[in-house]
């Protein structure tokens, strides 16, 4: 289990909850140069949803991606999502320090056209039902920034049962899960 997060040394399949982890993870990859795959769908979901975060954080515009329908306001918005989505919180320091459109399409190209064994794999746990890989490391996102279960307990459940059982060799839990199992 780990306790803090960091990118393991082999290429695994990093699996997440929220499309905000999954952006996390594709940034900090392309920041150590490293090689990762994204779904299509997934690229699609995170240039939609980022630029869309982009837009309304420094022009005060909402676009139409869903996960801004019922805001007021990008302030108003990360307020009210931060305790359950950790990662919403970096993309929102990462976006006011003046990262743009032009940065975030070439995280998206840089991703492999083919899953690839010496690939990092970027998955949201839900996808990733009827596949195995070698490694899987899990985000703690799949419980909560806090560690505390925020969904629906038979969904974190399944979430966390899918994660885990996706490896055949190795698997990285977060601390917060690891114990979480421990005392179930």
């Amino acid at each position: 289990a780990y306790k803090e997060f960091q990118i393991p040394p082999q290429p695994c399949a990093i699996l997440a909850k929220s499309p905000w982890s999954l952006f996390w993870i594709a940034y900090t990859l392309h920041q150590q140069a490293a090689i990762y795959h994204l779904l299509d769908k997934e690229k699609k979901e995170l240039d939609w949803l980022i630029n869309s975060a982009i837009m309304f954080c420094n022009n005060h515009y909402k676009s139409g991606h869903y996960a801004f329908a019922s805001a007021v306001s990008w302030e108003e918005f990360v307020e009210r999502h931060k305790a359950k989505e950790s990662a919403l919180v970096w993309v929102d320091r990462l976006i006011r320090s003046g990262f743009n459109r032009q940065q975030l399409a070439a995280i998206l190209q840089t991703s492999t056209a083919q899953p690839a064994a010496n690939a990092y794999l970027i998955r949201r746990v839900w996808d990733c039902r009827n596949v195995e890989f070698d490694r899987v490391l899990l985000l703690n996102d799949v419980i909560g920034q806090s560690g505390i279960i925020n969904d629906s307990y038979a969904k974190t459940v399944s979430h966390i049962y899918t994660g885990i059982s996706r490896a055949k060799h190795e698997l990285y839990l977060p601390e917060s899960i690891s114990e979480w199992l421990e005392n179930i």
